[in-house]
């Protein structure tokens, strides 16, 4: 199979028709009131107005970027200042990883980045999609901890970029201060679903922007533990509406998780909940990060508590963004880091 349509909201197709012909220099083509088709090489860019095709639907931005490369990638810039882009880059930016690059959004908000296409080079020909085992892969949540005596309590990140000899990660925090030096050895931890697996790797790069460093390509991956990410027993205070056609859609019930992992969350409740079903679900972890996610409900057992009859919900988290996982993962570091200090 292969990807040949991309569909971009607009709430003006004339305006669309305007803005993205100056931006790919093509004239397009109207293929229906609201679409109109942009063929970018084997993909076909659309702009679709709904409303213009008699549609009642609200139209709402696309929350990532596309992305363009760029042969010129100065005079993009000068032509973004003239073009009705909005929240335009004050200037181009090089990249850690070698990328020059800026971004804009277009007149209905979606964004977009325009990529320096001679700099994209190292990407094509050296970046991959894993590392030594199938778990290592862009998007994954992780611990990261220096392996010097009296270093600080391990950092939340997640796996940016992969290259042949190196892996890029975003840090859950950016400081004043690097963080790491280069050459420094470090311990990076991460779990899914088979276990916890750990690798002792080295700081290749530390940028000075601070949220971002690179590591060495892990040469052994070892097994900690045959269990999914570490859980932790906590009691923060949750809201929640049933996903779906399930009676109770809409209405929000409140209670506190009883544990909680990257990977879901166990919680008591009220509701009349079912396997299989779906919850949206707000959380407040300490101090004050708000975190709204979706979950499937795995298990649901009866309990009681205080002659009440109560439901034991175990949860999966099914459409949690990376930065909100990297949210929770620092959490448990921090948790786990305050228990064992008390003991």
């Amino acid at each position: 199979m292969k990807l040949y349509q991309v569909l971009l909201p607009v709430s003006d197709i004339e305006q669309a028709e305007s803005f993205y012909s100056q931006l790919l220099e093509m004239p397009g083509r109207r293929v229906s009131p609201g679409r109109h088709h942009f063929e970018c090489g084997e993909l076909i860019l659309t702009c679709y107005d709904p409303g213009a095709e008699g549609e009642e639907v609200d139209v709402s931005p696309n929350p990532q970027p596309l992305y363009f490369t760029a042969e010129d990638l100065e005079a993009v810039f000068e032509w973004a200042k003239d073009a009705g882009c909005t929240s335009l880059d004050e200037q181009i930016v090089t990249q850690p990883w070698g990328d020059r690059s800026f971004s804009v959004k277009d007149p209905f908000g979606n964004p977009i980045r325009f990529v320096d296409e001679t700099t994209t080079e190292r990407q094509r020909n050296e970046q991959i999609t894993g590392g030594p085992d199938d778990s290592l892969k862009i998007g994954l949540a992780l611990s990261i901890e220096s392996t010097k005596a009296g270093s600080q309590k391990p950092l939340a990140a997640s796996i940016f970029k992969i290259f042949k000899d190196e892996i890029w990660l975003k840090l859950s925090k950016s400081s004043a201060e690097p963080v790491f030096e280069e050459g420094e050895g470090v311990r990076v931890q991460y779990g899914d679903e088979e276990g916890v697996y750990v690798a002792d790797v080295e700081i290749t790069k530390v940028p000075s922007e601070n949220q971002h460093v690179a590591i060495s390509m892990p040469k052994e991956v070892n097994m900690l533990q045959r269990r999914a990410a570490p859980r932790v027993r906590f009691e923060i205070p949750i809201s929640f509406s049933i996903v779906g056609t399930a009676e109770g859609e809409g209405e929000v019930f409140k209670s506190r998780t009883r544990d909680i992992s990257t990977g879901g969350l166990r919680f008591e409740t009220s509701a009349q909940l079912e396997a299989g079903e779906q919850v949206k679900i707000s959380l407040l972890l300490p101090p004050s990060e708000k975190i709204t996610v979706t979950a499937k409900v795995i298990s649901a057992e009866h309990v009681t508590r205080e002659n009440k009859v109560l439901t034991s919900v175990g949860a999966q988290f099914i459409e949690l963004q990376l930065d909100d996982q990297i949210k929770i993962l620092q959490f448990l570091i921090d948790s786990q880091s305050d228990e064992q200090a008390e003991k």
